[in-house]
């Protein structure tokens, strides 16, 4: 089986670019890259100036993207949901 990680990083590097300028990397190296939010927000009430929004890693025998969603929406008793009031 032929190995193509290197492949895979540059296909989903190129996708996540995409998203610059208004998502910036803060590591943008040949085996990791990473996107982040800077800007000022608020989620479920608490006030952080960056957001990671995503990551990839080239590793020995994997590809590892990680996703972390702005803002989630989750229901709290009562029916009403939570949001980010800044996004």
């Amino acid at each position: 089986m032929d190995d193509n990680r290197s492949g895979i990083f540059s296909q989903i590097k190129t996708l996540m670019q995409a998203y610059a300028p208004s998502i910036t990397p803060k590591i943008d190296t040949d085996t990791h890259n990473n996107l982040w939010s800077i800007k000022a927000l608020t989620i479920e009430a608490r006030k952080y100036k960056e957001v990671y929004f995503a990551g990839l890693i080239l590793q020995k025998s994997y590809v590892g993207f990680y996703y972390m969603p702005m803002f989630a929406r989750r229901k709290r008793s009562g029916g009403s949901q939570r949001r980010c009031s800044n996004c």
